[in-house]
């Protein structure tokens, strides 16, 4: 588990401890990871500073012993390639779009000066 792509982080409130695993505490979690509340849903959240920052989905769930709250465990998988993946393909389109614009606009040129100020 420790070279996986998962972040764990444990908090036991009967105890007072906290546990992160090599992943969590590569990432910069901290305790305050675990006070978000998600309503039982997995969301998408950034970790790290710009030139470092690492994309998690995760998910927080709060359990109980003898009828009260006893902890809280985080479950974050490590996402960050796939957004990264996601961001070069958007750049890729706005520019194939933008070539698609521009060769539109070539072919509609009805001069060889309209065709050299589209380019220049």
């Amino acid at each position: 588990m420790e070279n996986s792509p998962v972040a764990l982080c444990f908090y036991d409130s009967n105890f007072d401890s906290v546990f992160f695993n090599k992943r969590a505490k590569e990432a910069g979690f901290d305790i305050s990871a675990l006070s978000v509340s998600s309503e039982g849903k997995p969301f998408i959240e950034s970790v790290g500073s710009e030139e470092t920052k690492r994309y998690f989905r995760s998910f927080i769930v709060d359990f109980q012993r003898d009828g009260s709250h006893s902890g809280r465990a985080k479950y974050s998988v490590d996402i960050t390639d796939s957004e990264r993946a996601k961001f070069e393909l958007k750049k890729s389109r706005n520019k194939i779009k933008k070539l698609h614009e521009i060769a539109l606009k070539l072919s509609k040129a009805d001069s060889e000066e309209r065709v050299y100020d589209l380019i220049v």
